[in-house]
C-alpha cells in the first residue's frame, strides 16, 4: 500500500463511506469525461502521462451504442451523397 493511499486515501473513502472506491476510479472517470466530450486522442495522452496513444485507445474508447449509431448515420449520409452523385453523372451521360 502506498504512503499516499495508507494516509490519505483510505481514510477518506471510509469517512465518506465509500468502501468500494478505488484510487483508480478518479482517473478513469476523468479519462472517460475527455473520451465522451471529444477531447483530442493526443491531448487526453498527455493529460494522463502515456507513453503511446494506444494505451488510451485500449483503455478507455469502448464501443458504444451511440458511437455505433453515429457510424452508421455517417456512412448513410456518404452512401446517400455517392447515389446521387452517381445518378446525376449517369443523368449527364
Amino acid at each position: 500500500m502506498t504512503r499516499y493511499r495508507g494516509r490519505v486515501f483510505c481514510p477518506i473513502r471510509k469517512a465518506a463511506e465509500l468502501e468500494n472506491l478505488q484510487v483508480d476510479d478518479r482517473r478513469r472517470t476523468s479519462a472517460m469525461t475527455l473520451v465522451n466530450e471529444d477531447v483530442a486522442n493526443k491531448d487526453i495522452q498527455a493529460r494522463l502521462g502515456h507513453k503511446n496513444i494506444s494505451t488510451n485507445l485500449n483503455m478507455y474508447h469502448k464501443n458504444s451504442r451511440e458511437g455505433r449509431l453515429h457510424v452508421a448515420a455517417v456512412m448513410e449520409e456518404a452512401l446517400s451523397k455517392a447515389t446521387k452523385a452517381s445518378r446525376h453523372l449517369n443523368a449527364v451521360v
